[in-house]
């Protein structure tokens, strides 16, 4: 965000203003395009656990773009262009296909017209015994 709009957003001493000064010094402004930075350097107060949920509510806010690599926070430039994030295909078709196989199974669960607890059974991959369980509302 521009300078005037963080001023306009955050109040004058706020953590967020603050947090916002660390990253741009740290970064030596190279904020504005993007930038790796270390969690580690920044001043104490500002990092730690709730750095995480700062950063969230100032992306909510419009007010910067972050993502966590392996290591430390990235500083994303938000005008840049789409070619410019790796897109990691398979691992999306995975996650989808695993979804798919869920909401698959909780279709089948809901719309079972036999024994509740042995399609959760046969689910997790352990054999029912015998055919109804007596407690479930398709056994009652």
């Amino acid at each position: 965000a521009t300078t005037e709009r963080i001023r306009a957003t955050l109040a004058s001493g706020s953590a967020e203003r603050a947090l916002l000064r660390a990253l741009w010094a740290l970064s030596r402004g190279a904020v504005r395009t993007g930038a790796t930075v270390d969690v580690a350097a920044l001043p104490p107060g500002l990092g730690g656990v709730a750095l995480a949920g700062t950063l969230d509510a100032l992306q909510r806010a419009a007010l910067l773009l972050w993502e966590r690599p392996a290591a430390g926070l990235r500083l994303a430039d938000r005008g840049a262009p789409l070619d410019a994030w790796p897109v990691d295909w398979d691992a999306i078709d995975a996650r989808r296909r695993i979804a798919q196989r869920r909401l698959a199974a909780m279709i089948r669960y809901a719309e079972a017209r036999v024994c509740r607890r042995r399609v959760l059974l046969e689910y997790f991959g352990d054999d029912p015994e015998g055919g109804r369980c007596g407690g479930c509302d398709r056994c009652t």
